[in-house]
């Protein structure tokens, strides 16, 4: 009887798809939230989409790492150096 490989997630996928998401939801608070003063439209949606881009990397760069270990502990696998 052959193991199975433990599966794991692609965390390139999950961070391209995090800075993606979070660009969007920047650029749509952006365009559609409450205008700053001092800033035009342009700039006001260029900034929070870059903002947006850093959450969501943050953001899917936890869940990725927080589904590795957990994908770890069901399989029954250790941790590198924990033997």
């Amino acid at each position: 009887m052959s193991a199975q490989p433990r599966r794991m997630p692609n965390f390139t996928r999950f961070l391209i798809t995090g800075a993606v998401l979070g660009i969007i939801a920047g650029a749509l608070i952006g365009g559609f939230g409450t205008h700053a003063p001092n800033y035009d439209s342009g700039t006001e949606i260029a900034y929070l989409a870059a903002f947006g881009l850093l959450i969501g990397l943050g953001l899917a760069g936890v869940v990725a790492i927080g589904l590795d270990a957990w994908l770890r502990r069901r399989s029954g696998e250790s941790r590198p150096g924990h033997e």
